[in-house]
């Protein structure tokens, strides 16, 4: 689409396949009086102002640290193309387990009440992700500030997620011995209901109104159980100015695997 030369499949050798195994003529190799080959512009590829409208748009993008937060810096208006190497790693997501002698030493604690003082922090790292308040991030161009956890399951079996920016983070200790200690991220979450988000599982799009928030008061959550991602808007449909694209982030560093098959050995 962005029709980058060098880069693009669509080639002169593409197009003389096209005409004799596609019938969209519109994009058959056309010769000029001159003897001169022209390449017809494709319906699906933009245009310079179109591609800069873009590239203006990925220089905006604010993205959580180390994840691709140099992407501004390969953005070219005048070409309206990206130039250098730019796509992060998905990695294998990996989840601390509490043994069950602590899990009872911390119901213990938690029992007997925290302490009267808590410690606020801007910025927390947990999950292999680092997470700031929405106050931090407002002045940085990444963004680590949004969190999504998932819920109860629908009507029709599908687990409801939530999606939020984080206001606040809170740690809690409490006494005894081994010191335990709880962070909560405050959060301003976007409304779950179809009014304020929309999923297509089919193409595993997620979006959110970000002018949406959801009414009942629910903003603590344990930080180990929150995820990042971050939204995008969308750079050519000014109608959908107030929905936000939602894109999960992936642990740097690691190879998050879906499925995974027992072998026999």
């Amino acid at each position: 689409m962005m029709d980058v030369k060098g880069k693009t499949k669509d080639n002169l050798k593409a197009r003389m396949d096209i005409k004799e195994y596609c019938w969209r003529k519109e994009l058959w190799l056309q010769e000029l009086q001159n003897g001169k080959i022209v390449k017809p512009k494709a319906s699906f590829s933009f245009t310079l102002d179109e591609k800069r409208e873009i590239i203006e748009w990925v220089k905006n993008l604010r993205m959580p640290e180390g994840y691709a937060s140099n992407l501004g810096k390969q953005a070219h208006m005048n070409e309206g193309k990206l130039i250098g190497e730019t796509g992060p790693i998905a990695m294998m997501k990996v989840y601390d387990e509490y043994s069950s002698v602590q899990h009872l030493q911390l119901v213990k604690q938690v029992a007997l009440g925290p302490e009267s003082q808590v410690l606020t922090m801007n910025k927390y790292c947990v999950n292999s992700f680092k997470f700031q308040t929405e106050e931090v991030s407002r002045k940085k161009k990444t963004n680590n500030s949004v969190v999504y956890i998932q819920g109860d399951v629908d009507g029709i079996g599908q687990t409801i997620e939530y999606y939020g920016v984080i206001h606040e983070i809170i740690e809690v200790r409490y006494s005894g011995w081994p010191k335990k200690k709880i962070v909560f991220f405050r959060c301003e979450w976007f409304d779950p209901s179809h009014r304020g988000t929309k999923v297509d599982h089919q193409h595993n799009i997620i979006e959110v109104k970000h002018t949406r928030k959801y009414r009942s008061y629910d903003p603590f959550i344990i930080a180990q159980n929150v995820k990042q991602l971050y939204y995008a808007q969308y750079p050519l449909h000014r109608d959908n100015v107030d929905w936000w694209a939602i894109i999960k982030s992936k642990l740097v560093g690691r190879i998050e695997i879906d499925n995974v098959l027992d072998v026999a050995y």
